[in-house]
Order: structure tokens, then C-alpha cells, then sequence
């Protein structure tokens, strides 16, 4: 018996272990890829009206809901010294009728449950059924009878300022402006860039020639997605949409984008940064009517468009240099383009541009295999049928179609085609489109730091500088005999000399800001001795204050006070004195100072100083060349970039302070500090202090 079940026990054993090898052999080995699966997609109908209007219509009922989709066919044209107007004016459309003011718009919107929205290539409007009648006579009022009013243009331009300033020191935004201005050159409509100075330009007079230009029914699209069927779809778009006004739209002459010859080096300086945004990028002559659209667009994939591509595997998760490298073609009618990016440590940035431009040539020189072709393959058909489930992903295939004058089984045959790519072919499109000598290597990262080793790359070992508007900095030769102590002298005579500053026991100043909390005022008082009081207060209320006196020291928060430990004690000490740069040559405080040359800030010339502190903590220093005075500081505080403006330099006591600051970095958006009270050498500091 008991023999019997040891043999029984033993031979589950077995089975077991078997099954378990199994399933592990079974976990090494991908699928096997099965034939391309049968998609059908749904149908679309299609109509125009008698003033051009081209509608569109995908039903489904499965729920009581439709969609509005309104598209004009704008022509690509440069918004030149006005860039931002069509995205305003698209904005200003929907803020008010000649029945309507914004408020009414809203509330009629809110009161049926529907979402509303206009841009500058149309507008989108989605309720339940039941109430398709009254969206769609707000969406015709909005489009035939907008009023453009002043008041909500100003509230536009202040929202679209805002956002140029919190954007304005973010390596993405700065990225996408510089390859978007080097890539298309100056003149392109896709190079324009949207600056304070473009939106200051624009009027509501040129909100309304945008909108007079090209709302015109002959070039635009109405989509219907959902609960709806075909007499209600043209009985609808008549009723709301026969009486818009059709007329000529004047064409827009195409614009040469001159391709990269050799391997062009642009770097944008961002002093202090700790990691740079690296692209590898050019124009190509790439879109949806292409005869190889499909091979491109999978060879772009397996290149860089996924998590499991070569560009991603090196850089991410062979060499971890990166959280993500990203990379392929982008279609375009116009003008395509070809982009590899990822955001990387700096000491990595040269090796990071060597890793895009290996892996461009192993696509052109490394065929895939079999198995890699069919992964690619499996991932994007998934991918394909997974977007079929939306209505919508539909209805832009028909928009597609029509606007690109596609073959109408375009979308259908599209996994068949995918299907029947070959490596030859995935091989021929990497050769076709993947140019690594012949492209633009961009850069936004720390200058002092990064591009020097970038010349290397560069077919004429010249790496030009940009500023974050894609505008060229020109190399400025340093001017004999200037050194770092030069360019701190002249500062220090430029603003009242040494012995004036010498003077200086106690300084006080107190500054305020306009925050969407209400009035910040920031109070500092710094003496000689390296001693602080610091603090914040929002309504006369404070938030938060410090104190450094002599090698003690506090933070009172929330009212918790809470010592500095001795390390941070030291470093706050450094920040404590009145003049920094009466320190900048102390030893015992900044480990490195070095004079990195000469730039240009809101094109003004300035020389540039890098240091170091003994704490690790880096900073840059600009002084005007003409004036002597500060222009900017950037410092980086672990990984943070704050950036200081100075401005409007007043006397106080025979000395030059500047009555403006403007703090970007640590703040949703630039805050800009002015002057309240600036004391030089005030009474009573001991009781302050203590």
C-alpha cells in the first residue's frame, strides 16, 4: 500500500515538473503570428451641400449619442511677426454671437449636457440624441454669427502669455521650438513660434480677417459620429449649415524647406541644467499618399515607436541612459519629418547622439529577422484594431480618405498590406528614409558642461548656438584682456564702486509680487557678517521666515520652527551676504569661477561667468559688456533651474539696485518682484536677528 502510493506520489511529481518545463518552454517563445485578421470597417456615408459643405456621417446607435465634428480645410501659411493669431481668433469665436454672450453660450451648453469647443480648424459639439437639435443651433450661431469681443480677446492674450512664461525655460518647449525653427528654416508655416513680442502683435481686427478668410463651407468638413441616421443627418446639416456663406480662399504659395547637408550641431544653452533633450531630426518628403506609407510607418515603429524598439532597448534599457528614447517618421502633406528624441544625463549626451545615429545605420546596414518583423507586426495590428472600437477612429479614416484623395479601401486593406511587408521591404524604406549623414543634431542642456563634446559630431566641427526662439546667437570674440575678476570689477564700479559697497554693514530690501493668491511682498535683510533674516508673507500674514545669526539658525513654518542642520546652515550663510559678488574669488565659498564668454540675452550683449561652489552648487552670471551690470543668474538647486532677471537698476544710497526681478523656474509661472523699500545700513538689525 504504502509502496503503491510513493509510486503514485512520485508519478504526480513528475507530471508536475513536466508541466512546469512546459510552461516555461511555452513563456520563451513568442506566438506564433497567425494570418492577418479580416477588419471591417465601418461604413460611412457621405454628402455635400449645395454651398460645398462636405458631410460625413458614421452611425452607430449602440448609444444614444452623436458627435459634431466641424474641420476647415485651413491652407498651411506663416503667421510670421503675429504667430498665435488663427490659434486666438479659433479661441474668440466661440466667446460670443450677436445673441450671445460667452456666459449664455455656457450655460445653454451646460443646460443640455453637451461638450462645446471652437479652434482655429473648426469646432467639436457631442450631447446626448435627444438634444442634437439644440447643439447644433448653438454651433451655428457660434459659426455664422460670432462677435469677436475685445474683452475676451484680452482674456485670451493674458491666458496665452501666461503660458509662453511657464514654458519658457522647459527643454521640451524650448526643444519643440528650435527643431520645429531649424528643421521647416525661417518662413515655413510649421516654424512659427509663438513669443510675447507675436501675441503683443495681434489685434481683434486680425482675429476677424482670419475668420472672414477661411470659414468658408467649400473647404470644410462636418463628421456626424453616433445616433443618427442618414435623412436626420442631412436633414440636420441643411437646416444648420446650408445658410453658411461659401467663397474663394486665396492660395498659399508652398514653401522650399532646404534639406541638411551633412550632420548640423545646434545647441540651445540652458546654464546649470543637470540633463539635456537630445534630437536627431530632418524634413521628408513623407505622407499618407506615399506608395510605401505602410513599410515607413512599420519600419518607423520598430526603429522607435514603442517601448520594445531598437532606439528604446539601447538607449533605455541596454545603456540607461534614459527613462525613454522615442523615434520615427511623422506624415505630413505639406512636409514630413524624421525625429529620434529622448532627455538624458549630460555626461551621456555625446554617447546618447552616438546611439540614435548607430541605430539609424543598423536599420539601413542590419536587416531585421523574421521574428523581430513578425513582433512589429503583431504590436501594430493590435494596435489597428484596438482604435476600431472608437466610432470616431472611423469617421477620421473617411475624412482621411476624402482629404487625401486615398483609395477607398485605403483603411481596409491596411492590415493586409501590413501583413504582406518582407524585410526587403522594411530594409529598402530604412534606406529610403533614415538619413544619419545627413540630418540636424539638436541639443538644449548645459553649455559649460555639454557642448564641447558635441563638435565631434558636426560635418564642419562647428556647433552653432540658438536662443530658445530658434533665433541664431553669432560667435562673439572675447575682447582682449577681460577675464572673470575684470568683468566682477566692472560690476562693482558699475554699480557704485568698492568702497561704497565696503560700506554696506546691513542691507534690507523688501519686494512684492502679484501671485494668484493675492500680494506676496518677500522681505531679506543680509549683512557683512554673513548673517539673514528671510521671509514670506502672503496679506501680512507670514508664511515663511529665516533666520542665520552666527553659526545658528532656523526655519519657522506653519509656526514649527525647525534648527538647520550645520550643513545647511553653512550653505545658507553663503547666501546671506549683501554683494555675492564681494565673495565670488573666496576660496572657502566657490571652488571654480571661470569667464565661459561672451552671449547675447534679449540681444544684449553680456559676458558669462560660471561657478562653483564649495556645496556643489553651480550658477552662471551674465553682465552687460556696455553697462557692467547683472543681467541674469541661473542656478541649479537639485536639478531645478531657478533663473533671476534683473531690471530697471535705481540708486539707493549711491548705490545701483535693480527696482525689478523676474523669478522663473520654481513657479507655475515667472514672478516678477518689485522694489518696495530698499535700506542701506537700517537701525535696530541686532534685534531683528536675535
Amino acid at each position: 500500500m504504502l509502496k503503491n502510493k510513493f509510486t503514485w506520489a512520485l508519478g504526480l511529481a513528475f507530471c508536475l515538473s513536466f508541466n512546469l518545463q512546459a510552461q516555461e518552454d511555452f513563456r520563451k517563445q513568442a506566438p506564433k503570428p497567425g494570418p492577418a485578421p479580416t477588419i471591417e470597417i465601418g461604413d460611412s456615408e457621405t454628402f455635400k451641400l449645395d454651398n460645398g459643405l462636405t458631410v460625413i456621417l458614421v452611425e452607430n446607435d449602440k448609444l444614444p449619442r452623436v458627435s459634431f465634428q466641424l474641420t476647415v480645410d485651413v491652407p498651411d501659411f506663416s503667421e510670421g511677426d503675429k504667430a498665435g493669431y488663427s490659434s486666438i481668433a479659433g479661441d474668440l469665436m466661440g466667446r460670443g454671437t450677436k445673441s450671445r454672450t460667452k456666459a449664455q453660450i455656457d450655460e445653454s451648453v451646460d443646460f443640455i449636457g453637451a461638450n462645446f469647443g471652437t479652434s482655429s480648424a473648426g469646432m467639436f459639439g457631442s450631447c446626448l440624441t435627444k438634444n442634437a437639435d439644440a447643439l447644433l443651433e448653438i454651433m451655428s450661431d457660434v459659426l455664422m454669427n460670432p462677435t469677436f469681443p475685445e474683452e475676451e480677446f484680452e482674456k485670451i492674450k493674458k491666458t496665452t502669455l501666461s503660458g509662453i512664461a511657464q514654458t519658457q525655460n522647459s527643454p521640451d518647449a524650448i526643444m519643440s521650438n528650435i527643431r520645429r525653427k531649424i528643421v521647416y528654416g525661417d518662413g515655413h508655416p510649421f516654424a512659427d513660434i509663438e513669443t510675447e513680442a507675436t501675441i503683443n502683435n495681434i489685434s481683434v481686427s486680425d482675429c476677424t480677417d482670419y475668420y472672414t478668410t477661411y470659414f468658408k463651407p467649400n473647404i470644410s468638413y462636418l463628421v456626424i459620429v453616433g445616433d443618427m441616421g442618414l435623412k436626420a443627418a442631412k436633414q440636420a446639416a441643411n437646416k444648420y449649415f446650408g445658410a453658411w456663406k461659401s467663397g474663394a480662399v486665396p492660395a498659399v504659395k508652398p514653401v522650399k524647406v532646404p534639406q541638411p547637408e551633412g550632420v548640423q550641431v545646434v545647441f540651445v544653452d540652458q546654464p546649470g541644467a543637470v540633463q539635456s533633450t537630445v534630437a536627431v531630426c530632418y524634413p521628408v518628403a513623407y505622407n499618407l499618399n506615399s506608395s510605401d506609407y505602410i513599410t515607413g510607418s512599420l519600419m518607423s515603429t520598430f526603429f522607435g515607436g514603442y517601448f520594445g524598439s531598437r532606439l528604446n532597448q539601447n538607449l533605455r534599457e541596454d545603456k540607461a541612459y534614459t527613462y525613454g528614447a522615442r523615434g520615427g517618421l511623422r506624415a505630413n502633406d505639406l512636409v514630413g519629418n524624421f525625429v529620434a528624441s529622448a532627455s538624458v544625463r549630460n555626461e551621456v549626451s555625446d554617447s546618447s547622439v552616438t546611439e540614435m545615429l548607430f541605430e539609424m545605420n543598423r536599420m539601413i546596414n542590419e536587416p531585421l529577422t523574421s521574428k523581430e518583423l513578425s513582433v512589429v507586426k503583431n504590436y501594430r495590428t493590435g494596435n489597428f484594431a484596438i482604435g476600431l472600437e472608437n466610432p470616431r477612429t472611423v469617421a477620421t479614416f473617411a475624412l482621411n480618405v476624402i482629404r487625401n484623395d486615398l483609395d477607398e479601401d485605403f483603411y481596409s486593406n491596411y492590415l493586409k498590406e501590413l501583413n504582406g511587408i518582407s524585410i526587403a521591404d522594411m530594409s529598402a524604406a530604412s534606406k529610403k528614409y533614415l538619413n544619419p549623414n545627413d540630418c540636424y543634431v539638436i541639443v538644449v542642456g548645459n553649455k559649460s558642461e555639454v557642448a564641447k563634446t558635441l563638435t565631434k559630431f558636426d560635418s564642419d566641427g562647428q556647433v552653432d548656438f540658438y536662443d530658445a526662439y530658434g533665433n541664431e546667437i553669432k560667435s562673439m570674440d572675447m575682447p582682449v584682456n577681460v577675464t572673470a575678476q575684470t568683468v566682477v570689477e566692472d560690476y562693482i564700479a558699475a554699480i557704485g564702486g568698492q568702497d561704497k559697497l565696503d560700506a554696506v554693514d546691513y542691507l534690507a530690501v523688501s519686494r512684492v509680487a502679484n501671485s494668484p493668491m493675492g500680494e506676496l511682498e518677500v522681505y531679506e535683510l543680509s549683512s557683512k557678517q554673513m548673517n539673514k533674516v528671510e521671509s514670506f508673507a502672503m496679506g501680512g500674514n507670514v508664511l515663511n521666515k529665516k533666520v542665520i545669526y552666527g553659526d545658528q539658525g532656523y526655519v519657522l513654518a506653519q509656526g514649527q520652527k525647525v534648527n538647520l542642520k550645520p550643513d545647511e546652515l553653512a550653505t545658507e550663510k553663503m547666501n546671506a551676504t549683501p554683494f555675492a559678488e564681494l565673495s565670488f574669488f573666496d576660496n572657502e565659498i566657490y571652488s571654480s569661477v571661470q569667464l565661459s564668454g561672451v552671449e547675447q540675452i534679449n540681444e544684449e550683449e553680456v559676458y558669462r561667468i560660471d561657478l562653483e561652489r564649495v556645496d556643489g552648487i553651480k550658477m552662471s552670471a551674465f553682465y552687460g559688456v556696455n553697462t557692467g551690470l547683472k543681467v541674469r543668474t541661473v542656478v541649479s538647486i537639485q536639478g531645478q533651474l531657478v533663473t533671476t532677471d534683473y531690471a530697471s537698476y535705481k540708486d539707493t544710497d549711491g548705490i545701483l539696485f535693480p527696482a525689478s526681478m523676474t523669478v522663473s523656474g520654481p513657479f507655475p509661472m515667472p514672478l516678477e518682484l518689485v522694489a518696495k523699500t530698499i535700506e542701506v545700513n537700517p537701525t535696530n538689525t541686532e534685534a531683528l536677528f536675535k
